[in-house]
């Protein structure tokens, strides 16, 4: 199971950008991008997400194209919270989108688990991931560790320092590190299998850097997550205790 680039290229307006570029990530072991602005980190992380197609080359998620429908296995947080949430959506919604996610995600990761023992899953003619006709009706949704939707959204609220008041308030309602933490919250609610993290925690305070952090690694240790981090922060690299990747070596085809 990995996450992989495979020779992948992308240009910008015919200007290289990146150049025959391979990674692997896999669950559990966190990687690291390490090169100077420009060198295309930012484009490899929405390249791996699935946001950009590569001009040449692929991207794998267990040896399969990342899916165009349903749930992404793939979940990115960028540095930028204000362009990742919906304006018109309360903050509340946005993250009914993560729950919902992580239910089509919880569900497909039972379908392919009883496919794989012989076993009948779901209801006959209802695709895995699907959404029921009557949800109410259908047992809770599960993830890693046996909690369900409700019971990770009120722990990872909890552990992110997201108020109550603030569910019902519109992004621009919010500051930049409060959109953030609603971010994160909705990424981990999709259950995903690999998390990219774009300099999520450049503008923000330093106590805000380290409960935001410390609620990601936790839930990356937990889920056995693959984990890709884009820092200019080394203390935090060295407390990730990931592998180094220099990306503008990788970029230049070295």
């Amino acid at each position: 199971m990995a996450l992989e680039a495979r020779d992948v290229s992308f240009s910008y307006g015919g200007a290289p950008v990146l150049q025959g570029v391979s990674l692997t990530v896999e669950p559990g072991r966190p990687i690291a991008l390490s090169a100077p602005s420009g060198f295309g980190k930012t484009t490899l992380c929405r390249i791996l997400a699935g946001y950009l197609q590569p001009h040449v080359g692929t991207v794998l998620v267990d040896g399969a194209p990342l899916p165009r429908r349903g749930p992404s296995p793939v979940q990115l947080i960028g540095q930028h919270p204000e362009r990742a949430l919906d304006p018109r959506l309360r903050m509340r919604d946005s993250l009914a989108e993560g729950v919902r996610a992580g239910k089509r995600a919880a569900a497909a990761a039972s379908g392919e688990a009883a496919a794989r023992q012989g076993e009948p899953s779901g209801r006959q003619g209802e695709a895995p991931g699907s959404r029921a006709e009557n949800p109410a009706a259908q047992p809770a949704q599960t993830g890693p560790e046996g909690a369900t939707q409700a019971e990770l959204q009120e722990a990872l609220q909890e552990a992110l320092g997201i108020r109550r008041e603030w569910l019902v308030r519109f992004p621009h309602e919010l500051s930049g590190g409060e959109m953030q933490r609603f971010c994160i919250a909705r990424a981990l609610l999709a259950r995903p299998r690999y998390l990219i993290c774009d300099e999520i925690s450049t503008m923000l305070d330093a106590v805000t850097q380290a409960r935001i952090w410390n609620v990601v690694l936790c839930q990356a240790q937990e889920q056995q997550l693959g984990l890709v981090v884009v820092s200019h922060s080394a203390p935090l690299l060295q407390r990730l205790g990931a592998q180094v990747v220099d990306l503008g070596q990788l970029a230049e085809g070295r």
